[in-house]
This record gives C-alpha cells, sequence and structure tokens, in this order.
C-alpha cells in the first residue's frame, strides 16, 4: 500500500524516545477532538439488510513487532472474519535493486519464524491465510513508480525479487498457505517489463500448490495481462468515490455502480473472481475522496462506517466477487494504542460493527 507510514526501530535510532513523545501527544490530541457523535449517521441515506456474507470475509494483518498469542484470534473472530492477510514486508533502497528479507532487525511477524506461527495460529481457529509479500521502498516510494531504463539494473531486481517470493511460496506451501500474492502495486515492472510476471507466476507454480493472485492498484488492474494465469484478479480497492465531506450511503453506492461493472466485466472475460487483495477507509472527513491519502486530520468515525456499509452493500449480490481483506488489523496492543487517532482500521470505532454486520 502505498502511503503506509512504517515507523521502525531498525531504521530509526532515536524511535523509543521519539514513539513516547508522539503518544502523548496525540494521546492529548485524541482526547480533545476525537468525534464521539456515533449514532445514526451510520444509516443515513439507506438502511440495508446484509446478506450471507462472503466467501472471504478477510482482514490485513499488521505484523506484530515481538512474539503473538493465540488469543489475539478471538478479537477476529468476533467480527466473523475467516481469512487474514499475512504481510512480510521486505526492505528495498533505490537505486540499488537487492531486496532484503526475514533479517534479525525485522518484526517477528515477518519473519519466516512469525509468519509459520501466525499461519498455524489462524488454522487452529478455522481461519484461512492469504500470504502477501510487500516490498518497502526507502524514503516513501511508491511501489508503483518502480522502472528501470538499464537493462543490467532490471534484470537484478527481477533476479532479488524472485528470489524474495520463491522464498516465501515455499513457506507458504511448508505453511499450507491458502492463497499465495505474487506481489502488490507493482504497475512499474507490469508496464516497462512485461515478459517478467509469466515466469515468476510459473516459477511460483513449481514450489507452491495453492491459489495464486497478484494485488494490482485500483488504477491499474485492467493494465495487468496474466489474469489468466492465476486464481483470482487482486485488486486493492482504493478507488476514488465521492468528493463530498460526509457523503450518504446511497452517493457511495451510485459511485460504485460503474467500477462494479467494469470488474464485472474483466472476470467474463477472463472467468475469475474478483478478490479485493485490500480495502478500507480512514476514519477522517473526505475518506472517500482519495482513500489512498493520509491527508485530513480531522476525525470523523461515521465517514469510515459509511464506506463501508457502502461497499459491503453494493457487492453482496455479486457471485463473480470473492470477498477481501480490510487494512488493516493490529494484533499488538502498542500498535493499536499508537494508530487510535486516525487510521484505517476499525478497531474501537463504529465501523468494527459495520465489519461484524457484513462478515456474516
Amino acid at each position: 500500500m502505498q502511503f503506509c507510514i512504517y515507523l521502525r526501530a531498525m531504521y530509526k535510532p532515536y524511535f523509543l524516545q521519539s514513539f513516547i513523545v508522539i503518544f502523548i501527544i496525540t494521546s492529548f490530541a485524541y482526547s480533545c477532538n476525537h468525534n464521539t457523535n456515533t449514532t445514526a449517521t451510520v444509516g443515513k441515506g439507506l438502511n440495508v439488510t446484509p446478506g450471507k456474507g462472503f466467501e472471504i470475509q478477510g482482514l490485513a494483518v499488521s505484523a506484530p513487532p515481538s512474539k503473538m498469542d493465540s488469543t489475539v484470534y478471538d478479537a477476529m473472530m468476533a467480527v466473523n472474519t475467516n481469512s487474514i492477510a499475512v504481510i512480510p514486508y521486505a526492505f528495498c533502497k533505490l537505486p540499488d535493486a537487492e531486496i532484503q528479507y526475514n533479517n534479525k532487525k525485522q518484526w517477528w511477524g515477518e519473519t519466516d519464524e512469525g509468519v509459520r506461527e501466525t499461519v498455524r495460529m489462524a488454522h487452529a481457529k478455522n481461519i484461512s491465510v492469504m500470504l502477501k509479500p510487500h516490498l518497502w521502498i526507502a524514503h516513501g516510494s511508491y511501489t508503483g513508480d518502480i522502472k528501470f531504463t538499464d537493462d543490467v539494473q532490471a534484470k537484478k531486481f527481477e533476479e532479488s525479487y524472485t528470489a524474495y517470493i520463491l522464498h516465501f511460496a515455499e513457506v507458504a506451501e511448508a505453511a499450507g498457505v491458502n492463497i499465495f500474492c505474487i506481489g502488490t502495486e507493482l504497475g512499474g515492472i507490469v508496464a516497462t517489463r512485461p515478459e517478467y510476471f509469466p515466469a515468476l507466476i510459473a516459477a511460483v507454480r513449481k514450489v507452491y500448490h495453492g491459489k495464486v493472485t497478484y494485488a494490482a492498484n485500483w488504477d491499474d488492474y485492467k493494465r495487468f495481462n496474466n489474469w489468466d494465469l492465476l486464481d483470482y484478479v487482486g485488486v486493492d480497492a482504493y478507488f476514488p468515490l465521492s468528493q463530498e465531506k460526509e457523503p450518504t450511503i446511497a452517493t457511495l453506492q451510485e459511485s460504485w455502480k460503474p467500477i462494479k461493472k467494469e470488474l464485472e466485466a474483466l472476470h467474463l472475460k477472463i472467468n475469475k473472481p474478483i478478490l479485493f487483495a485490500e480495502y478500507g477507509y480512514r476514519n477522517s472527513d473526505y475518506s472517500t475522496k482519495e482513500p489512498w491519502k493520509e491527508e485530513d486530520k480531522t476525525v470523523n468515525d461515521n465517514n469510515q462506517s459509511i464506506a463501508l456499509e457502502a461497499l459491503y452493500s453494493s457487492f453482496q449480490n455479486e457471485k463473480w466477487f470473492a470477498g477481501g481483506y480490510l487494512w488493516k488489523w493490529y494484533v499488538d496492543k502498542r500498535q493499536l494504542s499508537f494508530n487510535r487517532m486516525i487510521d484505517f482500521t476499525p478497531q474501537g470505532r463504529i465501523g468494527l460493527e459495520t465489519v461484524k454486520k457484513w462478515y456474516r
């Protein structure tokens, strides 16, 4: 996801001191500014009755810094989730094309040990898993902008990225992962190196025998030409829906209609189900204007709930829609406290009841 703010002790020598200062400031601001009105505006414009839920009622889990226990799944099960996305980040500092992953300084949940244990605990709770490797590019660069004009650098990146993906494909196979995602929002590589992904998919299929997808960004999923080689059309669904500060459910449903037509047309063309590999909204004003941005600082819990209600109600009867993974869900209490003001998680907000209502 192009907009994540990823604070890390491994890159921030004064992380602990900074964390304490920021926590104090944000806690004070939260108590002063938090919108405590959690009443009927969630239903403004339309009252929709949920159906039977979706095939995949997923949560994208933020990898914990340290080892967790299985009790963290209780809160997920309380909102009726049946699948989680596990995300082992890798790091790249361009123009150096070498990708670093599974090192000792990384958070526990991103290491081989953490991934295996997270999957094991999920399966013990009858929760399926999508393993979804992400690249983290230094200096906040967007993965979709990665392009190489130099063929040597391009091949170096591809070799390094292939090693990263095949490593976790082998982990996925050994752990019995249900879905494996070969990449996230790599539109620049898709456009400039079209021959790369068919080869990568073939290599993954040799070591992993579950379902395979790719997570294209909302604005370039139609430019990925290899959906026929995969099991799901994976879309990171941060579609712009409304310019309004707080739109109604009905307004957002209208915005979804042309998007749905395009998604359905792709499904009919290649006969693959559509999966939202990521979707979500922040609890702020204008959260459906450009959902990938983290600019508005005004807390609006209703907006998050309204946006989720509109999405679920718009797709509930579409047989070609497999469901998706809500960005995002914290299993570490320290992360949840740090991100409790404006964030994509519905935890501790009225949006959580919206998720629970639709995840049947």
